[in-house]
């Protein structure tokens, strides 16, 4: 246990700002993300690629819809 803590140290869990440092970057992406919007005012199409579970949380928390994001694909079978 004390090494788990330690190693939780050195990464900066028992500090505030190390959880509003990640949530700035959270906010970041999702803003980014929806600048595709623009895209999508232009007729042009966005596609999602790759990443099924985890790609389903992500359009899911920042509420991208078919509106914005017409078809997700996987490549593995």
């Amino acid at each position: 246990m004390a090494k788990l803590r330690a190693e939780e140290a050195e990464l900066g869990c028992e500090k505030v700002e190390t959880y509003r440092q990640f949530a700035e970057r959270v906010w970041q992406i999702k803003r980014e993300c929806w600048g595709f919007s623009g895209l999508r005012r232009q007729r042009e199409r966005v596609y999602a690629f790759g990443a099924p579970a985890k790609g389903g949380t992500f359009l899911n928390s920042f509420h991208i819809t078919p509106e914005l994001v017409q078809c997700a694909v996987e490549v593995n079978p």
